[in-house]
């Protein structure tokens, strides 16, 4: 994947963030990882706000459960591995939002 077309979407994301029209997904996967690291919603925030090239995983892949595109990124936080899944989706007025899918630990 050619690095402009990583930054391209992670300025998107971060854009999204800084504004405010993001949402971490409240899996039980998702909040057992923040719970057992003394993570909260900011420093999820945080994280997404300072995601580079080098944390890029994946990606686009097609969400097979519903539409649109899915990259994942993984990030070490306290020198845990965390795997983050994030997809850019569209409300039902026409508004962007990033939803957080998976903010969790790497499963080995």
């Amino acid at each position: 994947m050619p690095g402009q077309y990583i930054l391209q979407y992670l300025t998107k994301v971060k854009e999204l963030v800084s504004s405010g029209y993001w949402t971490l997904i409240p899996r039980k996967k998702n909040l057992d990882s923040l719970s057992n690291h003394g993570l909260l919603i900011q420093d999820v925030k945080t994280e997404l706000l300072s995601l580079g090239i080098g944390d890029y995983e994946s990606g686009p892949e097609l969400d097979y459960s519903y539409s649109g595109e899915i990259w994942i990124f993984k990030r070490t936080i306290n020198n845990i591995d965390f795997y983050i899944k994030l997809k850019i989706d569209v409300a039902n007025d026409g508004t962007e939002i990033l939803k957080c899918l998976s903010f969790h630990e790497q499963e080995v």
